[in-house]
Parts: C-alpha cells; sequence; structure tokens
C-alpha cells in the first residue's frame, strides 16, 4: 500500500506544472476501485511515465495549448466516489481544472504512508489513519494544515469545497474551512450542498460559473496593477 500511495502521489504531483497533463477527472478515474492489485500499480507506472515525457490527456491544459489556461481550482469536502463525479465535471465544463482533490477519493489518504519498520506494524498503521485529516475527528486542525500546504503545492486560484445533503460533519466544519481559505489564504471559496441526483446541476453551473467569473476578474485586475 505504501507503493501504492508513493505512485499516486506522483500522479498528482503532476497537477502542480502550469499546464497540467490530466483534467482532475481523468486524475479522479485513475484510480483502483479496489486497492493493492499488482497489475494496477504497473498501470500507475506507465501513465506516470507517458505523462513525465510529455503526453497529454484529451481535454487538458497541456492538450490546449492554443487556449488559455483554466482556472486552477483546489477541492475539497466529502469524496467523489464512483458514479457521483457530476460536481467535478461541471467544475471543469464551465472552464476550470480541479489541480488538487484534498478529500478521501483524492489525496487526503495517501500523503502519509505506513512505517514499514515499526516495531507495532498494527500501531503503525493505526496512526496513519488516526492523522487523517476527516471531519469526524475533534479538533481537527489537520485539514487546514493540509490545505495551506496544498494551497503552496498546486498554487490554485479558488476552492470550492462540496458537501452531501446530510453530511453533517463537513457541513458543520465548513464554517472554519470558509474562514482559512478567505482570511488566510485569500482565495475566493465556493460552498456546494447536493446530493448524487442531477436536478441541482443547472443552477450549480451558474454558480461555478460566477466563482471563475470572479477569478478571471481579479487575475485582469492584478495584470492591469502591473
Amino acid at each position: 500500500m505504501n507503493r501504492e500511495r508513493g505512485l499516486r502521489r506522483r500522479l498528482a504531483d503532476l497537477m502542480a506544472l502550469d499546464r497540467p497533463p490530466l483534467t482532475g477527472r481523468r486524475l479522479l478515474d485513475l484510480k483502483s476501485l479496489i486497492s493493492g492489485i499488482a497489475s494496477d500499480l504497473e498501470q500507475y507506472e506507465r501513465a506516470i511515465r507517458m505523462f513525465e515525457d510529455g503526453a497529454a490527456a484529451p481535454g487538458s491544459p497541456r492538450d490546449r495549448l492554443d487556449e488559455p489556461v483554466p482556472v486552477r481550482v483546489l477541492m475539497t469536502g466529502v469524496p467523489m466516489v464512483h458514479g457521483a463525479e457530476r460536481v467535478i465535471e461541471l467544475i471543469e465544463a464551465a472552464g476550470a481544472v480541479v489541480v488538487a482533490q484534498e478529500n478521501c477519493t483524492g489525496l487526503k489518504p495517501i500523503l502519509e504512508d505506513i512505517d514499514p519498520g515499526a516495531e507495532d506494524p498494527v500501531r503503525a498503521i493505526a496512526e496513519k489513519y488516526y492523522h487523517l485529516p476527516c471531519s469526524v475527528m475533534t479538533v481537527n486542525e489537520r485539514r487546514l494544515d493540509s490545505l495551506g500546504d496544498l494551497n503552496r503545492r498546486f498554487r490554485p486560484q479558488a476552492v470550492i469545497e462540496l458537501v452531501w445533503h446530510a453530511c453533517l460533519t463537513y457541513d458543520v466544519e465548513s464554517f472554519r474551512v470558509r474562514r482559512f481559505v478567505e482570511d488566510e489564504l485569500g482565495l475566493p471559496y465556493l460552498k456546494i450542498e447536493t446530493d448524487y441526483s442531477p436536478s441541482d446541476s443547472a443552477r450549480l453551473a451558474v454558480r461555478i460559473e460566477a466563482l471563475l467569473e470572479t477569478v478571471r476578474s481579479r487575475a485582469a485586475a492584478d495584470e492591469g496593477r502591473l
């Protein structure tokens, strides 16, 4: 599992490039539904070699060199499980690229390895999982620390938080996340509350487009001051 986490981190690190070779949606697909399968680890290695050598996934910023660089977005909040990727698709369809996914289907479970030389391997495993910055942990300062680290590494221009209806721990914690993102990181923040149904997709698309327009306006104003 340490090997798998390391390979997935290397894939995720590609999104820190000015023009990532993947979309966030494609990166989300590059994750095994079942962990630890040897053939999947080989595919991770093959994908890393391919993208490090200059290949680009269709629709990625590297694939569209003749177009402006999309708005860089960091996603946080609940996992985007298989079959419920609708929100990330809406974000990238609006002209953004999700460069970092701070959630349990993204970076959160792969940020830390387990010490293979630990005297007590069960304790080492427990320590790794207790370190996860999950919203069920109290007090969860690690999540804000993680968001700060990801902001420095991936240079997002906005943060979007996804909260499923009735996911109360993330809903409660969103107050602190918003305050941290806006006050400490100085980035625009959008909270999306939804479920697996596509019934609100049109409304969410409008809110996402408004956020991205805010980012573009800020960037234009900054360029004008230069």
